[in-house]
């Protein structure tokens, strides 16, 4: 379940495992292979649970808001200035 959390997490903070575990952030209680291996898993349907997923979760006007801010403030000044011109 740990391993599931981290990846799950790992989405959503614009960094890589790689980057993760060379900056430290994060101190794994696993190995970086126990996680390739829970990925290559054939018994978990990830398309099947990335579906199921996002049919779930509903977004308040709120809620898209934040994220498009956050989405805004991680791009460099030059596209940022570009997307918000279209």
């Amino acid at each position: 379940m740990e391993i599931f959390q981290y990846l799950f997490l790992l989405i959503f903070s614009n960094r890589s495992m790689y980057m993760n575990l060379i900056t430290e952030r994060n101190t794994l209680a696993f190995a970086k292979d126990m996680v390739y291996r829970f990925m290559k898993m054939i018994q978990i349907n990830w398309i099947r649970f990335t579906t199921i997923l996002s049919d779930n979760i509903e977004l308040s006007d709120e809620k898209i808001n934040k994220l498009e801010s956050a989405f805004m403030n991680t791009l460099p000044v030059m596209l940022k200035i570009r997307l918000q011109a279209t």
